[in-house]
């Protein structure tokens, strides 16, 4: 009887091992989840800054400026489509269409997605004045 109820125990210590280490396991991945949506959130509110600032200085048509703040944004994050964008824009905004078509074409090549809205107007526009 003795030896049977130490077959239990060993059994209810395997078992209960098993769920120690099923939980480590999900706490280890919500874990990595809320990193990742860290992460995310940083990412969006530095490409929410760049945008804010980025609009500040081109409606002040202040197009040298904000040329010298987004090439240090870009020389930290080379694929931020915001800064990219507002780069390809402040170019055309000084008449610098060589410059404003390398950009948008940059996005157009990280950013599939933008070419339609963020892309096509410009390129037309740089095509009708360069």
């Amino acid at each position: 009887m003795d030896q049977n109820i130490l077959l239990e125990l060993e059994k209810i210590r395997d078992i209960l091992t098993l769920i120690l280490l099923l939980l480590g396991v999900l706490v280890v991945a919500k874990a990595l989840n809320v990193i990742g949506n860290i992460s995310s959130n940083w990412q969006l509110q530095r490409s929410d800054r760049i945008r804010n600032h980025s609009i500040d200085l081109h409606d002040q048509e202040k197009y040298s400026e904000l040329i010298e703040y987004l090439a240090k944004k870009l020389n930290d994050y080379p694929n931020n489509p915001t800064a990219i964008y507002w780069m390809a824009r402040s170019h055309l905004g000084k008449a610098d269409y060589v410059s404003a078509k390398k950009y948008f074409l940059k996005l157009k090549d990280i950013e599939p997605s933008w070419e339609k809205d963020y892309v096509e107007p410009f390129m037309r526009e740089i095509e009708e004045k360069h």
